[in-house]
């Protein structure tokens, strides 16, 4: 199934408007991959901005972390 990468860019904007800064965005999608990868601060800075896209498995990392923030509102 593919990842819809606008739900993606307006989960980052959730996440930053909730109060998580770029690396705390990292640090969340490394919890949820196996054995800790996840991405930089300065790679998910470039995604929130748009020069760059992440890989299909940090979308849904991402997805779930905004899905997350608003199931608390």
């Amino acid at each position: 199934m593919a990842v819809d990468r606008d739900k993606v860019t307006k989960g980052l904007k959730l996440l930053r408007e909730k109060g998580f800064s770029d690396e705390q965005i990292a640090i969340g999608i490394g919890a949820q991959m196996p054995g800790g990868a996840h991405p930089g601060a300065m790679s998910v800075y470039r995604w929130r901005t748009g020069r760059n896209k992440p890989r299909e498995m940090y979308c849904w990392a991402v997805i779930e972390m905004a899905r997350a923030q608003k199931e608390k509102e």
